[in-house]
């Protein structure tokens, strides 16, 4: 999502605003399940690996981004909110976190009488990213995604 992409007009981008997140099957497959059989098509953009389910999760909301904590050299916890700061330092590799992940149910609503009614045809996944607590920076990648232009981009 470009900033001057028609209808973006938050002006958030993947890779600024956005950090690709895996959770783990063990403790999300029960929700992921039971939200992939009651509201059809919202686990769209999620890929499930051997233990994982992968997905894009917004980094933190417009308003204020996520906090990135981790323990610095010194042996002092430090925090930076700049994804791509993050990613500097974690020099292509993953950050396996404990951290605090919203994750909602979406659908396009209509206005009717002034009153904004759902239309429960089609759902999506919002997840968001509020905090993560670096606790080791592992080598861990998801599925190669697809960019805006269709071309698949390595791990």
């Amino acid at each position: 999502m470009q900033a001057n992409r028609p209808g973006n007009t938050s002006g958030r981008r993947i890779g600024q605003h956005f950090a690709r997140i895996g959770l783990p099957a063990h403790a999300f497959g029960p929700l992921f399940n039971t939200l992939g059989r009651k509201f059809d098509g919202c686990l769209s953009q999620v890929t499930p690996t051997r233990g994982y389910y992968w997905m894009n999760a917004s980094w933190g909301v417009s308003s204020f981004n996520a906090t990135f904590s981790y323990i610095n050299k010194e042996g002092k916890i430090d925090s930076t909110n700049a994804l791509p700061d993050v990613m500097r330092m974690l020099n292509g590799k993953s950050s396996l976190c404990l951290g605090t992940v919203a994750i909602s149910i979406t659908c396009n609503a209509k206005m009717v009488d002034g009153k904004p009614v759902a239309d429960r045809t089609s759902y999506g996944l919002s997840v968001k990213m509020y905090n993560a607590f670096s606790v080791n920076v592992v080598d861990y990648h998801g599925p190669p995604q697809q960019g805006s232009t269709g071309m698949m981009i390595p791990a």
